[in-house]
């Protein structure tokens, strides 16, 4: 999950009456020095933090981080995403940066072949499949780690971005937002409502959601996107 979904996640938390104690929280950087997070991404016990310098990944529930940059060409990094195996996919600030870790630890791979000569921004992984997103708003998928990539073609608009959740892909574009279950070849439409302009961030997480508008308005919904509310 990206950097944005985990703050949407902790909006959701406190909508939906979960009152965090902050007094719980500390922090756990030991041995990050690489400034900024840009993006974060967990499966099991495995996580990995993006930065604008380098990629750190963790196996002891954020603890302790070791620094992981052999291979890349740029380490300010625009994305991570925990993929099949512990494998670590990264997209850096270049164009055509693109690369997936042979190991957690070990060196990167670039993994590009099929992706146009462009900025990745946003990576998702659904159903075994790598999906990424450009600057451009296009869409790419991947479903060989990386080996190779074809367009999704059948967009609904320029996407702005892309979050996901039990096997849907979910999207803002500028005709609105979309969800699709079937690995992006049909987009059904989320109807959330339109009082605060363009909507250009959807996060759901199991029935919750929590859609930001381009006015500064948050939308919630408890049931999976069919009503919303004001937050």
């Amino acid at each position: 999950m990206m950097f944005n979904g985990l703050l949407h996640s902790l909006v959701i938390l406190i909508i939906f009456g979960v009152t965090p104690c902050f007094c719980q929280w500390q922090e756990s950087n030991n041995g990050i020095y690489g400034g900024l997070i840009t993006s974060l991404s967990s499966q099991s016990s495995l996580m990995a933090a993006g930065t604008i310098g380098g990629v750190y990944i963790s196996t002891d529930n954020a603890n302790s981080w070791d620094r992981l940059t052999d291979g890349l060409d740029n380490t300010t990094i625009n994305a991570v995403q925990v993929i099949n195996s512990g494998r670590i996919a990264i997209a850096t600030a270049g164009a055509g940066g693109f690369f997936v870790s042979v190991a957690p630890f070990l060196r990167c791979v670039r993994s590009n072949i099929g992706l146009p000569a462009t900025v990745v921004k946003s990576i998702e992984f659904v159903s075994g499949k790598i999906f990424v997103l450009t600057v451009n708003g296009e869409l790419f998928m991947s479903p060989n780690a990386g080996a190779s990539w074809t367009p999704v073609t059948n967009l609904p608009g320029k996407i702005s971005s892309i979050n996901s959740n039990e096997g849907v892909i979910y999207v803002t574009s500028d005709q609105g937002p979309f969800a699709s279950s079937d690995e992006g070849k049909t987009w059904t439409r989320i109807n959330v409502p339109t009082g605060g302009g363009e909507i250009y961030s959807i996060t759901f997480f199991k029935n919750f959601a929590i859609a930001s508008a381009k006015l500064g308005v948050v939308f919630f919904s408890r049931d999976g996107g069919n009503n919303w509310a004001l937050s």
